[in-house]
């Protein structure tokens, strides 16, 4: 039997691939908030966009991790502080759905609700490469290289 069967683990799992299908319609970065970051460029600080995605590219992992770890020890304050400030940091860069899940896990960690945590986490996982690999991509192609 595949993967792919009708006779697959729960129906959920059809369901959510159902959902992240049309989710995946949109890239994992809105393009509009990077151009927005570039429009930012001023003599101060002539290169904002790629300062910004240099600290994301380098601070997301750790604090992901962070998330993770807590997350393994089920020290929920500490993992509600990281959710919080990756959904900051998702937000800056136009990770509209990795902001998404991280605002609701965020939101759930704060009313003390912990039921659909682990499929967040695997959620968090999911965007958190995709938004990575985009823009990695994206510096890539625009011939730039990010001030980690």
């Amino acid at each position: 039997m595949t993967s792919h069967s009708q006779d697959g683990p729960s129906v959920g799992t059809s369901q959510r691939a159902a959902s992240s299908e049309s989710a995946f319609d949109e890239p994992p970065i809105d393009l509009a908030v990077l151009e927005e970051l570039k429009s930012l460029a001023s003599p101060a600080n002539p290169d904002p966009l790629r300062e910004i995605l240099g600290l994301f590219l380098s601070d997301f992992p750790i604090r992901y991790q962070g998330l993770i770890a807590s997350w393994k020890a089920r020290d929920l304050p500490q993992m509600h502080a990281f959710a919080h400030a990756l959904k900051g940091s998702a937000a800056n860069v136009g990770a509209r759905r990795l902001m998404s899940i991280l605002a609701t896990l965020d939101r759930d960690l704060r009313d003390g609700v912990l039921d659909n945590a682990p499929n967040l986490m695997s959620g968090i996982e999911v965007e958190f490469k995709l938004a990575m690999t985009f823009l990695q991509d994206y510096l890539r192609r625009c011939g730039e290289a990010p001030r980690i």
